[in-house]
């Protein structure tokens, strides 16, 4: 029994830095160097939580996360432009990311967390 409880303990403390990281990633202000924020914390989100069918995983805090990171790819048409400006200013090197299949990935999640809720 104590066993049970130190394994619940260990996986609470996980869930919870998960949800913590992404939020933070979602949350924080972005650099001009660096991916968009929302970008690392719908990729984080689909590598670290979507794989997990484990109950705990399916938290109402996390659910709220996912809904507003796919609201936030839509509203990029699921994409995102990565480039350089030459000497006048105009993009160069230019190289865009779809994450349609990204967002449809925590979409499902998002799909089995409200079906869950049902039962």
């Amino acid at each position: 029994m104590a066993d049970d409880i130190m394994l619940n303990d260990a996986l609470w403390v996980i869930v919870n830095t998960i949800t913590e990281k992404i939020k933070f990633l979602y949350n924080h202000e972005m650099t001009y160097y660096n991916w968009p924020n929302w970008v690392q914390a719908i990729l984080l989100f689909e590598k670290s939580v979507v794989p997990c069918d484990d109950l705990m995983y399916f938290t109402e805090e996390l659910y709220i996360l996912a809904k507003k990171l796919v609201k936030e790819c839509r509203g990029h048409n699921f994409k995102v432009e990565y480039y350089q400006r030459d000497k006048n200013g105009k993009k160069a090197n230019l190289w865009i990311q779809d994450l349609s299949n990204n967002a449809k990935s925590v979409q499902n999640w998002i799909h089995k967390y409200e079906n869950l809720k049902k039962k």
